[in-house]
């Protein structure tokens, strides 16, 4: 039994007093109940407003932020309806009836043991699925790790080791200081990874009444140097606003990159801590913002005045902090050394983090590997996927012709297991 002191309840009573915990437990119960109530009795709810041009399915580490950020520069509006095992139907009809321009938003997280019939609450549209070769999908599941507290907010007493402390997923969650492959043996042992579900998702919009039309694209058809015209394609198909011209660079920048993970953060200044301010001050370190992305409202960038410009990342980050705030900080100089001190520092440590994460990044030709010594997990894999991409290779059989590393996975099974 779990020592109920050292539980997340606990500890939100303790740290953030009764009001946060009151809160903290509604969320729960909410969860908790669309996940086991109103998922297992879906067929008796209405269905929801017509008023949404398509429906997404997305999963995990396949590019589904890009695809989002991407349907939002084309004027789209996204409703979650199904997301990590709970079903949001009553915020979703809420705000269906309220505006326009919208598509429904189904985040397949973990794997769920039970499958409910969405296609009771919907009507006849369009299904837009999200694929990426499986074998890269375990590639970045692997590598993807979390800060170790989700801390964001930091001040000029944290320690940098902390605030830039990665677990990964090992044989039992984030207890990893390094990416590490046993990660692929908890995600078989676990319900709360990776979902590979395409078909079974499907399935009963396949077996409906009503015409559910299914469309698949996948996470290459995002790359930074296509993505714009692929926009123009799925707007033509889907019948949504094209991208801007004056967006393109936007569908040119690169999301999952060297900085994920680690940017950005939010160093405060804090009155309590600092009494002589006259108010708090936030600095905000990020990546740096394209060309035609204007920066925060009255922000400026001040890394000029911190960081060297030989500098490694120099170029590729940002300090932003408010005009007004700046020019307090600025009067009280021996702050503005410490603030300069710990930035350099941070600067430190982040480029540090980067080398980190290079050196010991595990790629698909790993992954390969390990599955060859390890029967049970790759047979386990094999009889997945025979199974979940049934529809994509009869329908798209171009998108899985083009997933290099699962085409080497399959063709290992046949050589070690006798099986096509």
């Amino acid at each position: 039994m779990k020592n109920p002191l050292k539980s997340k309840s606990f500890k939100v009573l303790k740290e953030k007093g009764f009001k946060r915990w009151v809160l903290y437990r509604f969320v729960k119960l909410l969860k908790l109940y669309q996940r086991h109530i109103v998922l297992r009795f879906i067929r008796y709810l209405k269905p929801l407003p017509s008023n949404y041009k398509f429906i997404k399915h997305s999963y995990d580490v396949s590019g589904h932020g890009a695809l989002n950020y991407f349907l939002f520069l084309c004027r789209l509006n996204r409703v979650r309806v199904y997301d990590r095992s709970n079903v949001k139907y009553t915020s979703a009809n809420n705000r269906l009836k309220k505006d326009e321009n919208f598509y429904l938003d189904f985040h397949f997280s973990g794997k769920s043991p039970f499958i409910p019939n969405f296609s009771h609450i919907l009507n006849s549209t369009k299904i837009l699925i999200l694929t990426r070769d499986p074998i890269s999908r375990f590639k970045t599941f692997i590598n993807h790790g979390k800060s170790n507290d989700g801390k964001k907010i930091i001040n000029l007493n944290d320690d940098l080791n902390e605030v830039f402390k990665i677990l990964y997923l090992g044989k039992r969650r984030e207890n990893e200081v390094k990416p590490s492959l046993k990660a692929l043996k908890y995600w078989k042992n676990s319900n709360k990874t990776l979902n590979f579900n395409y078909y079974s998702n499907i399935k009963a919009f396949l077996e409906s009444k009503k015409e559910f039309k299914i469309f698949y694209i996948d996470c290459k058809e995002l790359d930074s140097k296509i993505a714009f015209n692929t926009m123009n394609k799925l707007a033509k198909i889907l019948d949504f606003n094209p991208p801007n011209i004056k967006d393109k660079e936007k569908f040119e920048h690169k999301f999952w990159n060297k900085f994920a993970h680690l940017l950005p953060f939010n160093l405060l200044l804090d009155k309590k801590t600092f009494p002589y301010l006259s108010k708090d001050i936030r600095l905000n370190i990020c990546e740096a913002k394209l060309s035609n992305t204007p920066p925060p409202i009255c922000s400026i960038d001040i890394k000029s005045f911190i960081l060297d410009k030989n500098y490694t990342y120099y170029k590729n980050l940002s300090i932003y902090i408010d005009e007004n705030d700046f020019n307090i900080l600025k009067e009280h100089k021996k702050l503005f050394e410490e603030v300069k001190t710990y930035l350099l520092k941070f600067s430190v440590f982040l480029k540090e983090q980067i080398e980190f994460k290079e050196e010991n990044f595990i790629n698909e030709q790993d992954i390969l590997n390990y599955l060859k010594e390890n029967k049970d997990l790759r047979v386990y894999i094999k009889n997945l996927l025979d199974y979940e991409l049934t529809h994509i290779k009869e329908h798209r059989p171009d998108i899985i012709a083009s997933w290099k590393y699962y085409e080497e996975f399959e063709r290992m099974c046949e050589e070690l297991d006798g099986r096509a």
